[in-house]
């Protein structure tokens, strides 16, 4: 019933884009990759929770922070209702906050023998809790709607304030603000009517998902290590690790920060990351990493992802195709999406016409971003327009998250598909950057070029400004007609 009654509304990071390569010489529309398998379906450990239920990925998750043990029976009575003193326990345990406990209680009903005494104590010297004027807590009361997208709220700890007008028809005033905010960030959900019905009890299961997608926004939360493979894929890969001499390399190995990848002349390897985002290292090439840094998302089985946040690389030599998976900001599904035929006409499409590239679709950037819908918006991170916006959809924005130093210049990434060739001429570098889709800018001394979708640039010679963009050639639109597979493997 509650389900029927209250569809959840998804997040809106998620990035409404796949890509479409119209090739040439008549050849069809590419597959998309089949969904990854897991190695074996997962035990849940609750008896009234399946793995194939939506929720839960998000309930695994806390139960992994330690902030959910569910009952002695097994169990965990996702659609119960929750009461405060265990809401307290939740919040103190998933921010990992210090217990404070003065032995003065705040609170007429809450004695320091209570069980929940030490968090419903800390929850309230932090602001995230009150009680009511009477001087109680009522700790066995149950949470409303209301009472959680404010204790939400205040656990975001962010300044932003609604102004507009309520997402809701029927917010009391004390939560309009907050319970809005909350509805737009999309850890709660309205019905088809637009009623939050902020009296009704909430769901365990509800307060679980909105608290482990919080994961995902806190900026103190969000941030995490990148997780970056090595997969060799054909001949010599070479990996180098600091201090040390290059080592052949045939299995799949996690990289860190300043190891050195070398491919042989017959080699070929994939950096891959766990949002689908990967770097293609051709034969004759050497990278070294030099930033991992990783946002938070949730796997289907509770454990942790990380999406590419800032990840910077130093390109020494050979070529490079680069991939930043879109789907990586949505913090729900990350899973990779069915390039059926009736999906394309949803997003933009990129159509390839003799040497000239056509971004066919894109003027659709006006009306998602007239709906409210920012993310394809791209606003100066230091303008005005950018700091009212609130955080989470600040996170949506473009902005850069892959740094790759060259010789002579700086590539800065992004989205999402681009090539690198560092093409040797006598004793010059020549630097040669090109999109597929998406957009960057390519720096060289005082002198940046933006580069959009069907463009190049290059960088001649060390301290020579990017060249002026211009249109792929032919030869190189045909490089990406032969990637087409790795393309759609990475949308």
């Amino acid at each position: 019933m509650y389900r029927r009654q209250f569809a959840l509304i998804k997040s809106s990071l998620s990035l409404r884009i796949l890509i479409v390569l119209t090739l040439l010489l008549t050849l069809g529309l590419p597959g998309a990759a089949e969904p990854l398998q897991a190695a074996g379906e997962p035990v849940s450990p609750f008896s009234d929770l399946a793995p194939s239920d939506e929720n839960y990925r998000y309930v695994k998750f806390l139960q992994n922070k330690g902030v959910i043990n569910g009952f002695p029976d097994g169990t965990f009575q996702p659609y119960g209702s929750l009461t405060r003193a265990e809401a307290a326990k939740m919040l103190v345990t998933a921010a990992g906050l210090p217990l404070q406990s003065t032995g003065h209680p705040t609170y007429s009903d809450v004695s320091p023998d209570h069980w929940a005494y030490p968090y419903i104590e800390t929850a309230t010297h932090l602001g995230l809790l009150t009680g009511y004027p009477d001087g109680t807590f009522q700790p066995q009361r149950q949470l409303t709607r209301a009472e959680t997208a404010v204790i939400l709220y205040r656990t975001y700890g962010t300044d932003y304030q609604w102004s507009g007008d309520p997402l809701a028809v029927d917010l009391p005033a004390w939560a309009a603000g907050p319970a809005s905010s909350i509805i737009d960030a999309g850890l709660m959900g309205i019905d088809e009517e637009k009623r939050f019905q902020p009296d009704w009890a909430t769901p365990r299961v509800e307060f679980a998902r909105a608290l482990a997608l919080l994961h995902t926004l806190h900026d103190n939360w969000r941030i995490v290590p990148l997780k970056a493979t090595l997969w060799p894929k054909t001949g010599g890969v070479q990996l180098q690790k600091p201090g040390q001499q290059p080592v052949s390399v045939t299995q799949p190995a996690v990289l860190a920060v300043d190891d050195v990848v070398i491919t042989g002349s017959r080699g070929e390897a994939e950096i891959r990351f766990e949002d689908g985002s990967a770097l293609l290292l051709t034969a004759n090439s050497e990278l070294k990493v030099q930033a991992l840094v990783g946002s938070l998302f949730i796997l289907p089985d509770g454990t942790e992802g990380s999406a590419v946040e800032d990840l910077q690389v130093q390109f020494l030599k050979g070529s490079m195709f680069g991939a930043l998976a879109t789907r990586g900001v949505d913090p729900e599904t990350l899973l990779p999406q069915t390039a059926a035929a009736g999906n394309w006409s949803m997003f933009p499409l990129l159509a390839l016409a003799g040497d000239n590239w056509e971004a066919v679709g894109y003027s659709a950037n006006a009306t998602l971003a007239a709906n409210g819908n920012i993310d394809d918006m791209d606003i100066d991170p230091d303008s005005e327009a950018f700091k009212k916006l609130p955080p989470w959809k600040q996170l949506q924005l473009k902005k850069v998250k892959v740094k790759v130093n060259m010789p002579h210049g700086v590539a800065a990434v992004r989205g999402s598909f681009w090539k690198i060739q560092l093409e040797q001429i006598g004793e010059r570098i020549r630097e040669i950057i090109n999109f597929i889709h998406g957009e960057g800018e390519v720096q060289s001394g005082d002198h940046t070029v933006p580069i959009r979708a069907g463009e190049k640039t290059a960088i001649e010679e060390p301290g020579a400004p990017p060249t002026p963009p211009e249109p792929m050639t032919r030869e190189e639109q045909q490089e990406w007609v032969a990637m087409k597979d790795w393309v759609t493997e990475r949308i």
